[in-house]
């Protein structure tokens, strides 16, 4: 313990029971707060009635960040809950009576798409390795660095990054560019419709830009990039005052 070292972390979500946990082993007092009646924030329950209803999330992302907390803890992520694949990940209906299967396995993902818009399949590997670009990048250069201020992010480097990766363009526009129907252009580009954002409105964020044919998607918790910051690094602010350092 370090003494008179109390940090007070704000919300009981993955972040704060995340940010808590790494301040504990680093030898602080920590004191978590929550208005809710029940910890988890987005991965929350609800019972009425003999129901039970999961709240959110429906997505499970980065599962190496959660492993690596377990691990820092001295537990076994494996050991303590079963992370079970679906397949397939989801469905994606259209007005025509028509869906769309999408899945993590590739050798089920490619009929489907060539089902919809024949010849796909070199476009689509072009379209992978375009996100898979846009996603280390986003993950090592913005969701897992520290900003201070706002003069932090609107840096020169962050500024060179985004242009680099297309950031600021429309995101239906980017995955045009590999698809030729507006069915698979509205499957891979909906996702952004998670964060409240029209795809064909929205400027592309790439650390939140997920892939539906991503491996490590499945049922489970999926927060924001703030949350995942939380969860890698215990980035959560103590407050100061009242004994708080």
């Amino acid at each position: 313990m370090r003494p008179g070292k109390r940090v007070a972390v704000v919300g009981a979500g993955m972040g704060g029971l995340a940010a808590a946990i790494r301040l504990r082993l680093m030898g602080f007092e920590v004191d978590v707060f929550e208005k809710n009646g029940q910890i988890g924030g987005r991965v929350g329950r609800l019972e009425e009635a003999g129901f039970t209803f999961d709240t959110g999330p429906t997505l499970l992302l980065m599962t190496d960040v959660y492993r690596d907390l377990f691990r820092e803890a001295g537990r076994n992520l494996d050991d303590e809950i079963d992370l079970m694949p679906l397949d397939p990940n989801y469905r994606v209906h259209f007005g025509d009576g028509d869906s769309i299967k999408v899945s993590s396995n590739l050798p089920t993902l490619i009929p489907e798409l060539e089902r919809v818009e024949p010849g796909v399949t070199p476009r689509f590997y072009r379209f992978m390795e375009d996100a898979c670009l846009k996603y280390r990048l986003g993950r090592s250069e913005f969701v897992e660095r520290d900003f201070e201020g706002a003069g932090d992010f609107f840096g020169p480097r962050n500024l060179r990054l985004l242009l680099k990766t297309k950031a600021v363009n429309n995101y239906y526009k980017s995955v045009s560019r590999f698809f030729r129907t507006d069915k698979l252009r509205q499957t891979f580009s909906f996702q952004t419709m998670y964060l409240g954002l029209s795809p064909s409105r929205r400027r592309r964020s790439t650390p939140s830009s997920p892939t539906p044919s991503s491996p490590r998607m499945g049922s489970g918790s999926r927060g924001g990039a703030c949350t995942r910051s939380c969860l890698r690094w215990g980035g959560s602010r103590g407050t100061s005052g009242s004994g708080y350092t």
